[in-house]
């Protein structure tokens, strides 16, 4: 059968083509996207340090001392090669979490800017590797290493920002007694976000602790950056803050922000 007689064969059933979707099935398919992208950084900035240690693991690279340390790692140490088996997915993670945080957008103008600016630390945190260690003389020039911890505390501070400052938009649609502890979790949070990274700096410029100790303390902080992440997400589905913003049940926060643009396009939609 020629291409012809397919596209006429097509044309006389129209009963096999894909029916539209109803505005109650792209309400859905929206928020759904919505979701799965949440979801999606949650379970990706978990799996950052696992996903180092293990690539470390099966490498024969041993524990380093901190998740930056295995941009430069490779093994053994006295080989003139210079084979970087962790860098690929050292940048890899950080740009897709920033450029993830740069797209989302939140419920505010406030939320917004400070996604954008922890979007743009990630990847200035990718682009600006730490201080090269000892063992490797010839890896190359490290410019400005100072930038990777600078735009990794402001990275925290932004989300513990958003976990303190911008919860209210979307905890308005829960039970008192949710609000109550979801305000504290997220207050908690926000603090663990500040202390952990800044502690980890400390650790490794001011006491040079290059070891397990500051290893932990960073995937303590990234566990706790995919923790809110995880706990927001599931307090969004619950309340279906998303749709009842479509279906204009919720009032919009800073009604010229880009991203509440972007709701009312959407709702434009269904």
């Amino acid at each position: 059968m020629s291409i012809v007689d397919l596209s006429r064969s097509f044309a006389a059933e129209p009963s096999r083509r894909a029916a539209p979707m109803t505005r109650a099935e792209l309400q859905e398919h929206i928020i759904a996207t919505y979701f799965c992208l949440r979801v999606g950084l949650c379970v990706l900035a978990f799996l950052f340090p696992v996903l180092l240690l293990g690539l470390g693991w099966w490498k024969g690279i041993p524990l380093q001392g901190s998740m930056s340390a295995y941009y430069f790692a490779f093994f053994p140490t006295t080989s003139e090669l210079r084979v970087f088996p962790e860098r690929t997915v050292f940048v890899g993670i950080l740009f897709a979490i920033g450029f993830f945080l740069i797209l989302y957008r939140g419920f505010s103008k406030a939320e917004n800017w400070a996604l954008n600016i922890a979007g743009l630390s990630a990847l200035l945190v990718a682009l600006f590797p730490m201080k090269a260690p000892d063992y490797c003389e010839n890896c190359g020039i490290v410019a400005y290493p100072h930038v990777h911890s600078v735009a990794a505390i402001v990275l925290f501070v932004c989300i513990a920002f958003v976990s303190f400052a911008c919860s209210e938009e979307t905890l308005a649609l829960v039970s008192d007694r949710e609000r109550k502890w979801y305000r504290r979790i997220y207050a908690f949070l926000a603090f663990a976000m500040i202390v952990l990274p800044v502690s980890a700096v400390v650790m490794t410029y001011f006491f040079e602790i290059y070891d397990k100790k500051t290893l932990f303390v960073e995937w303590t902080g990234i566990a706790t950056f995919s923790c809110y992440w995880a706990i927001k997400s599931y307090e969004l589905h619950s309340s279906k803050a998303e749709k009842k913003v479509t279906e204009g049940e919720m009032p919009l926060v800073g009604e010229g922000s880009a991203g509440n643009r972007i709701i009312r396009a959407a709702r434009r939609l269904t």
